[in-house]
């Protein structure tokens, strides 16, 4: 099939992803057991591309390699296990999956913040009973501003 000019200007085609995924929906009635429900190697890459592109969108540009390496994965496992819940009555599965890998990209973030955020508190209990165990001694003197601004433990 020949592409329009206007069409190889896009990283990933609605038609061909369309068809990919209608091949891969008619894979269930394939009578070898090793192809069944299987992706092809064209559907990944096309979900590949969707999360690499994305993981560059302005929201996700100042992260580190390693967490939008684990945010593509992520977001590429999510849209696989949820190829199953799309609608064939409708034609825009770039759209379905965009939004899918979307709101992967917005689920690590707020497992990996979560985490940041445990790290930073046990750092901050250990500041404090640190500073707590030598009286004389200003922990703050020694670290400068960097834990300036947290509260005491139990006053959250």
């Amino acid at each position: 099939m020949a592409l329009s000019e206007k069409e190889k200007r896009h990283y990933c085609n609605n038609k061909a992803l369309l068809a990919e995924m209608i091949k891969w929906r008619d894979s269930f009635d394939d009578p070898d057991e090793e192809k069944r429900g299987r992706p092809s190697e064209e559907l990944g890459r096309m979900l590949l591309l969707i999360a690499e592109r994305i993981s560059n969108h302005s929201f996700f540009r100042n992260y580190t390699r390693e967490l939008k390496e684990d945010m593509q994965m992520y977001a590429v496992e999510k849209m696989i296990s949820g190829m199953k819940n799309f609608n064939f009555k409708y034609t825009n599965v770039f759209a379905y999956f965009t939004k899918a890998c979307f709101n992967a990209f917005k689920t690590q973030l707020s497992k990996h913040y979560k985490q940041v955020n445990i790290k930073r508190d046990q750092t901050r209990r250990a500041m404090i009973r640190l500073e707590a165990d030598m009286p004389n001694s200003s922990m703050g003197k020694c670290l400068g501003n960097q834990f300036n601004g947290w509260d005491e433990p139990g006053e959250e």
